[in-house]
């Protein structure tokens, strides 16, 4: 599998995970943060299924081979027409989020920066 397409086996048990926390309501308004968000799969599949979310996209555009990454994110933004998915651009080690005005309801953190952000080898 190549692509946004490897995605999908993860999104699927993800997506009913949290239709069930949600009583599979698909209008709840939640707030989901997506760390180190790459291609932006998570963030856009969330943002779509939940319309009514507000989902935080947080990678450092400024790292080797990122650009596509975030080319890729914001294009699948716009061709979906996703105003609730916000692609911020940091080092994921330097944001923090102890001030944002609302609690995230779900925090995502998948593929090999999880290993490198939580010290694990």
């Amino acid at each position: 599998r190549n692509g946004l397409t490897r995605h999908l086996p993860r999104w699927s048990r993800i997506l009913f995970t949290i239709l069930r926390d949600q009583r599979f309501r698909r209008d709840s308004h939640l707030a989901m943060l997506d760390w180190s968000s790459s291609d932006g799969f998570f963030s856009v599949a969330f943002a779509h299924a939940f319309p009514n979310s507000m989902v935080l996209s947080v990678d450092d555009h400024g790292l080797p081979g990122k650009a596509h990454d975030v080319a890729v994110h914001l294009h699948l933004i716009s061709c979906l027409g996703l105003p609730n998915n916000i692609v911020c651009n940091t080092g994921s080690r330097q944001l923090s989020v102890n001030a944002a005005p609302q609690q995230m309801d779900y925090q995502f953190l998948v593929g090999p920066t999880a290993v490198a952000l939580s010290g694990e080898e």
